[in-house]
């Protein structure tokens, strides 16, 4: 090997042209990617009798170039697309809280509706047969009135004509 040379760090030996290539682009071991150091020890006679050579310091790479005229108005092209698809978002958004708002304010007003036409119900669960049975009564003795103020809900299936009336008043 002409003009040995040392990586003190790790003891591996290479040649003195060929390691000062490669310290120029790296500052690890070929062999085993240690860190190099500040200097190589070349052109050794004994063990006491060698040269140290002091590495220059590391060429960083070139700063990149700006990016050309093209480029950017590619960057703003996606700026542009992912601006639409988040107004696109939005938009969706607030038609869906428009429609949210809409139900509630048209279910307020149905609901206005039913209580000042005194078509609201009052509901109460009756087990007593007599008392189903007198309720009905004043229900059918009343069937020509249309509005009502309170709905009696029976456990058993019975169609009173008041609930007759009310279904045809929400119709």
């Amino acid at each position: 090997m002409e003009d040995r040379t040392i990586i003190p760090m790790c003891s591996h030996e290479f040649c003195f042209d060929c390691l000062i290539i490669w310290t120029a682009q790296s500052r690890r071991c070929p062999l085993c990617t240690q860190t190099i150091g500040g200097y190589l020890i070349h052109d050794i006679r004994s063990r006491f009798d060698y040269r140290k050579h002091h590495l220059p310091p590391l060429i960083s790479s070139p700063p990149q170039p700006l990016l050309p005229r093209q480029t950017t108005t590619v960057i703003e092209a996606r700026n542009a697309v992912r601006r639409r698809r988040r107004d696109r978002q939005r938009e969706s958004q607030r038609r869906e809280d428009l429609d949210e708002r809409d139900k509630l304010e048209l279910s307020v007003a149905t609901r206005r509706w039913v209580y000042k036409h005194d078509l609201y119900a009052k509901v109460c669960i009756i087990q007593n047969p007599a008392l189903v049975t007198l309720i009905l009564e004043i229900l059918r003795s009343n069937s020509s009135h249309a509005s009502m103020s309170h709905l009696i809900h029976l456990r058993s299936t019975v169609h009173t004509p008041r609930l007759s009336n009310l279904r045809r008043l929400l119709i």
